[in-house]
């Protein structure tokens, strides 16, 4: 006779439902042996009522059973998290972290969100909003999002996101709105209130109420002045920064924090750990910073003050697992520019029959002018290590820049196989850097040249004869500033001043000189090497322990 057939049994109710194990099988599990061992000592209690969620709790007690468990995103932390509350073997919970961090991607976000606490394991709800903070746009760009339920819009658009104008909410949650109007708009009043009136400029604000479908809503937009008391709103719109990444020593790093006003916020020095995890989805206070013209990328851990430098092979892999997160594979846009300035456009199947016309014409100008020449030189997924490449984050997408020559070329939106076998670091020729809808390229011959993203159209260079005897090309920084639309910046490494190219006014000016404040054990001021000037987005949430320390001081 099987002995288990005649052991007692524990009643297990769990809200609606009940389960009956038996106590030998159940005691393997140390949140029960406890209980069990401490029921002995008083009573004969074969009953506990318990309040977890009940496929997970299912899943354990199968676990528990039968020794196997099938796991899903949609109750994998779940599963995490009560499997470390009932002190259940660490091997499940490395399970459950493994299998939740190589499968998670965008698709995912509205079965995690509801399961994410500030306190759950695989991944808490501040990890989980810092990267959705930080890939707002990019998310809001794929086709996923307008498949989104309501509740996974509105717990986004809540959150502090990295945005340079409140304008950008309203526009996507509008995409949203727009894709099922009939039956979403009654959600239009209230997912307009997760935006920031107060932080809207005055022309996006009368924008906006001109807007039919606002007008037809009768909702009237309330703002909370920032000078008044009581107003908890973040400003969003504030969290663009320059960064400054001097060498410090052998291994450490000086960072120095500036906001868009060149005025000083951070200075800091941070300690090299190769040891940094790499995952993706990471705590909020660390940071992934792109620099020199989006080939390398350097991890900063602000409340530990260390850091990760990822470079070439490494960069390549953590950012084709980065594409992997925030693609729903929309189709890629390759644009060419030849040395004679004729761009030619690369169509998907969306946009053939609304531009037939300027697609046939296209045609007929590519096959009879380019068909000896070009054929020959572009083979889009053939790996070309003559070619040198570059990843620039735009706002909402990044970008595939290669040049080989005079040769020009880069793709919107690239795909993991664009990364893979495209994406080459051979010498360093050229400088680039993206603002608003146009690519910059600093060539070695100090030409400075400006690419349009959008209209296609032919490239336009750019004059700096008033500096360009100042300059060395292997001494240069190029960037531009994520704040506003307006300036692009030259910096000289060995002189470290600062030169900004306006490109509404098309003028150039001397910005000024970032000066080293720091003096050796004799009195003198040390000159360090400048490895990085560029600006990004970072969280406030994420420097918050340096900016309060600097307060402090």
């Amino acid at each position: 006779m099987d002995p288990l057939k005649n052991d007692d049994k524990l009643i297990i109710v769990n809200r609606s439902k009940e389960h009956r194990i038996s106590k030998n099988l159940i005691r393997k599990v140390p949140y029960f042996e406890k209980m069990l061992s401490h029921y002995s000592s008083k009573s004969k209690e074969n009953k506990v009522v318990l309040d977890f969620d009940e496929k997970v709790l299912e899943l354990i007690l199968n676990r528990v059973e039968h020794g196997y468990i099938f796991m899903e995103m949609d109750c994998v932390i779940k599963l995490c998290t009560i499997a470390d509350y009932f002190g259940m073997d660490k091997y499940l919970i490395n399970e459950c972290f493994t299998h939740f961090h190589n499968n998670f991607a965008i698709e995912h976000l509205p079965v995690i969100i509801p399961q994410v606490t500030a306190t759950s394991k695989c991944i808490n709800s501040g990890a989980l909003n810092a990267f959705i903070c930080r890939y707002f746009t990019k998310i809001a760009k794929t086709n996923l999002w307008l498949n989104y339920p309501i509740e996974t819009i509105e717990y986004i658009c809540k959150l502090d996101l990295m945005v340079y104008s409140e304008m950008q909410v309203f526009d996507v949650i509008m995409k949203w709105i727009n894709f099922k109007a009939d039956a979403r708009k009654c959600y239009l009043k209230e997912l307009l209130k997760s935006i920031r009136w107060c932080y809207l400029e005055d022309k996006d604000l009368a924008e906006i109420k001109e807007n039919k479908c606002i007008q037809s809503s009768n909702f009237e937009p309330k703002s909370c002045f920032r000078d008044k008391s009581g107003c908890n709103c973040v400003d969003r719109t504030r969290q663009s920064y320059f960064i400054v990444i001097e060498k410090f020593n052998d291994t450490d790093l000086r960072i120095k924090l500036l906001d868009d006003n060149f005025l000083p916020l951070v200075n800091q020095v941070i300690q090299l750990d190769e040891s940094l995890s790499l995952h993706l989805l990471h705590d909020e206070h660390v940071s992934d910073v792109f620099f020199d013209s989006g080939r390398k990328l350097i991890r900063i851990d602000w409340k530990q003050k260390k850091y990760r430098l990822l470079e070439a092979a490494t960069f390549q892999s953590h950012f084709t697992k980065c594409l992997m997160l925030i693609s729903d594979e929309q189709k890629r846009q390759v644009i060419y520019f030849p040395t004679t300035s004729v761009v030619i456009r690369s169509y998907s199947v969306e946009n053939v029959f609304s531009d037939h016309f300027i697609l046939v014409n296209y045609l007929i100008f590519f096959f009879v002018y380019f068909r000896k020449t070009y054929f020959s030189k572009i083979e889009p997924h053939k790996q070309d290590h003559a070619f040198e490449s570059a990843l620039l984050e735009a706002d909402d997408m990044f970008i595939l820049v290669r040049i080989n020559g005079n040769k020009f070329q880069f793709h919107q939106l690239p795909n993991v196989l664009d990364i893979r076998s495209l994406f080459g670091l051979q010498g360093h020729s050229y400088l680039a850097t993206i603002l608003d809808n146009n690519i910059y390229m600093l060539t070695k011959d100090l030409e400075l040249i400006q690419f349009n993203i959008g209209s296609g159209c032919v490239r336009e260079t750019i004059g700096f004869e008033r500096f360009r005897d100042k300059f060395h090309f292997s001494s240069l920084l190029l960037t531009s500033s994520r704040a506003n639309d307006d300036e692009v910046f030259i910096i000289d490494k060995s002189t470290k001043d600062l030169f900004c190219y306006n490109v509404k006014t098309e003028k150039w000016s001397s910005m000024g000189r970032i000066s080293n404040c720091d003096s050796g054990s004799d009195g003198k001021m040390k000159s360090a090497d400048l490895i990085a000037f560029t600006s990004t987005f970072l969280s406030k949430d994420a420097i918050k322990a340096c900016l309060n320390m600097n307060s402090n001081e």
